[in-house]
């Protein structure tokens, strides 16, 4: 017999890998789920900050309600005997933000967004077109030091008495220098980063409130003295103590003068003085188209380790991402047709006048077509603005200078050119409105020369915060309406 010793043939079973074209379209896929996992967690994280933005402008809008109002209420206190109540209103063109200035082809906030789009008008307020007026008024009320002297950040310090300005501050640029809201450097928009990092767009403009408390008889030497040999000090902007910096450079809040003091100062001035240039503007002495506004210094993140300087220059930042700051008046200054609501002449001989009736001045609304049932409303004066929307600006609707509607012609509600003009409206632009400049500016200024003419009523201010970060569509408009009377 024949052994055999062979082994049983053991099957080898084909293993088969994945092929080329399976391997990539798997790769295909997890892509496209990580993208869409991706596109879900940046929707999520956009819609938070967005979220996060609106939050924090709807909270700062809401606490500066509370110091305008107190504001408000010591400026009441202080109109019957104050020396001056100020406004300047005036318009820039800047891009909202660093998005807005990328997508723009000709690099130039006067135009839309597209290149070739008509210009901005002047009178409107948009994303492009702002507002960056001033408020300069005196206060009654118990306020409290914010500043110290070297070597300290708060002086313990407190008075009844203070004078406030509300306006858009210069920041500083990385550097030794601050820039205005909007500047631009030699080289243009493109070199934003170097010239004007903090301050170039209007999401990043900072609102300021300056406050200087009064005392004739400060202690110390930190506080703005009286210096005969500028005008209108300590209030002017210009106006030093000795080596002390200027008011506008934001070091101290304290004044040596008062109320009465600085009446009785403003009642030396010769007559015909253009006292409202040394409060308001960089150079008193250039005529009156071409001042530059005086804006005060500010800074929200000083240098570490902080000291007295950083810490008094924080203070005046009120309101960040302020894109528009509005000022504008209302009260009693004209005798006007019920029914019509125009302008009455109340003297009989020319040129014609017309008194105040008691009656707070108002325009009837008829709608956005004009064609609704009147509702009055109270009348605000200030630089023209385009409130109906409908892209014009008329006397009889939207905002104006009180002299524009005075001037009107009767066919517009108006008592014609040779009307007498309110004394109080110093600088206003052209009734030509759509001639208005980019630059063109407004100034109601009642002061020692005006005792006897009326004064405001109410003052309404409208704010529009933004974010920085483009987090949300468009800034948050807020309103408030200070009665002075």
């Amino acid at each position: 017999m024949r052994f055999t010793n062979r082994q049983p043939v053991q099957l080898r079973r084909s293993r088969r890998g994945f092929s080329l074209l399976e391997l990539m379209v798997s790769i295909a896929l997890v892509l496209i789920l990580i993208l869409g996992i991706n596109q879900v967690f940046g929707l999520s994280s956009r819609t938070v900050g967005a979220g996060q933005a609106l939050s924090e402008t709807s909270r700062d809008g809401r606490n500066a309600q509370a110091i305008l109002f107190d504001d408000g209420r010591g400026a009441a206190a202080a109109l019957p005997d104050a020396p001056f109540l100020i406004i300047r209103s005036q318009g820039a063109n800047a891009f909202r933000n660093k998005a807005d200035l990328e997508n723009d082809p000709d690099l130039n906030a006067a135009t839309q967004e597209q290149a070739n789009d008509p210009t901005v008008r002047a009178y409107d307020v948009s994303e492009r077109r702002h507002r960056l007026d001033q408020l300069c008024m005196f206060l009654r009320g118990l306020n409290h030091r914010q500043t110290g002297r070297d070597g300290s950040f708060v002086d313990q310090d407190s008075s009844y008495e203070g004078y406030v300005v509300y306006g858009h501050l210069l920041l500083p640029d990385n550097g030794p220098n601050f820039r205005a809201p909007g500047e631009t450097g030699p080289k243009g928009p493109s070199d934003w980063q170097n010239f004007n990092p903090n301050n170039y767009f209007a999401s990043q403009w900072i609102l300021g409130r300056s406050l200087y408390l009064l005392n004739p008889t400060p202690s110390g030497p930190a506080f703005y003295g009286a210096n005969t040999t500028v005008p209108l000090s300590p209030l002017s902007p210009s106006a030093t103590n000795g080596n002390d910096p200027r008011l506008s450079q934001s070091r101290f809040d304290l004044c040596e003068t008062s109320i009465d003091l600085f009446r009785q100062n403003m009642s030396t001035l010769p007559p015909g003085a253009k006292w409202w240039h040394y409060l308001t503007t960089v150079d008193p002495t250039k005529p009156d188209a071409n001042t530059v506004p005086a804006r005060h210094l500010g800074d929200p993140t000083p240098a570490r380790p902080l000291d007295s300087l950083g810490a008094a220059r924080s203070t005046p930042c009120f309101l960040r991402g302020c894109t528009q700051f509005i000022v504008e008046y209302a009260g009693d200054f004209c005798t006007q047709k019920l029914d019509t609501g125009d302008v009455v002449q109340t003297n009989a001989v020319n040129p014609p006048l017309s008194d105040p009736d008691g009656v707070i001045d108002f325009v009837l609304d008829r709608g956005k077509n004009g064609t609704d049932p009147p509702v009055r409303k109270v009348r605000w004066y200030g630089l023209p603005r385009d409130v109906t929307d409908d892209g014009v600006v008329t006397v009889n609707r939207d905002v104006v200078p009180l002299s524009h509607l005075l001037a009107a012609l009767p066919s517009d509600g108006g008592l014609g050119p040779s009307a007498v003009l309110p004394a109080w409206e110093r600088w206003r632009p052209s009734s030509n409105y759509a001639a208005m400049g980019p630059d063109d500016f407004f100034v109601a200024a009642w002061g020692p020369d005006t005792q006897n003419s009326p004064k405001p009523t109410m003052i309404r201010i409208t704010a529009v915060l933004d974010d920085a970060d483009g987090r949300i569509g468009a800034g948050q408009s807020f309103e408030y309406v200070l009665k002075l009377q």
